[in-house]
């Protein structure tokens, strides 16, 4: 099995359209697991793929800056102003709305997108992270529900696959001093410097990732099915994304000392790295 520490990562998205694009392909991609597939061109094919199929929560993602002349018809602004992902600002000359890729797909509005523009002072501005921790973890990230969520698949990710050097990765206890790596359940049994608590918590993982294994490989199991057997402790990835005040009121909960302790030590390294 393989053993990885908790992990934060801000992804600013790139300009212009194709920057939207990318940033779409980037947070699908997390979700199965095949960013090996990302290519200089592959964004627009991925996202035109992801529009015939219907499948727009990657959409999400993609934040979409606009500058609309005060003279545009005020049905338009009353659109994004009565929209939940939507936000704006005015001067006497703009409208500075901020929206995402699926509003304007969902809504058939690809005719404002000659108005997209880099972000400006005014406009509210759109933040995605990328976490990785446990799964118990993630999900309560996913409990914020005015953010966008996009998590790591273990529906369609195979981890007996080589693209997983054949491993289930686990999160390390955030009180046990090892270095990530692949381990054998022998390698922790015999570490004199790791607690019994840990060496039980370790062994579970290895039974976990051994039956999880055996469904897949000599039952014939779907990953889908397998994965009933893997625990909350298990590493999966998160792609997050809201306006800075849900950031806001996110690390108000969760770097409170009531939060989860591995839940505090996510947050307040996103906090750190957002607010410098």
């Amino acid at each position: 099995m393989k053993l990885i520490k908790p992990s934060t990562e801000i992804i600013p998205q790139q300009e212009g359209l194709l920057g939207v694009y990318k940033q779409i392909e980037l947070a699908g991609r997390v979700a199965y697991k095949s960013e090996d597939k990302i290519t200089n061109d592959s964004a627009e094919k991925f996202v035109n793929m992801l529009i015939e199929r219907k499948h727009y929560r990657p959409l999400e993602f993609g934040t979409i800056y606009l500058k609309l002349p005060t003279n545009i018809n005020p049905e338009k602004i009353c659109f994004y102003d009565s929209n939940h992902w939507s936000r704006w600002a005015t001067d006497d000359e703009y409208y500075y709305v901020t929206t995402n890729a699926r509003v304007i797909v969902e809504n058939e509005l690809q005719d404002d997108l000659r108005y997209i523009c880099e972000p400006e002072d005014q406009h509210y501005r759109r933040i995605t992270a990328r976490i990785i921790s446990s799964r118990g973890i993630v999900d309560e990230a996913r409990t914020h529900i005015a953010f966008s969520h996009l998590a790591e698949s273990t529906r369609y990710c195979n981890y007996s696959k080589d693209r997983f050097d054949n491993n289930v990765s686990f999160i390390i206890p955030r009180e046990l001093n090892i270095e990530p790596g692949i381990y054998s359940i022998s390698d922790l049994n015999f570490g004199k410097d790791i607690p019994m608590k840990f060496k039980t918590l370790l062994q579970s993982y290895s039974d976990a990732e051994h039956n999880y294994f055996h469904l897949l490989n000599a039952e014939g199991f779907a990953p889908q099915d397998a994965r009933n057997v893997l625990p909350l402790g298990v590493k999966s990835e998160l792609m997050m994304c809201g306006y800075e005040d849900d950031w806001d009121h996110f690390f108000t909960m969760r770097c409170d000392v009531a939060a989860h302790p591995d839940m505090q030590l996510i947050a307040n390294e996103l906090k750190e790295k957002i607010c410098r």
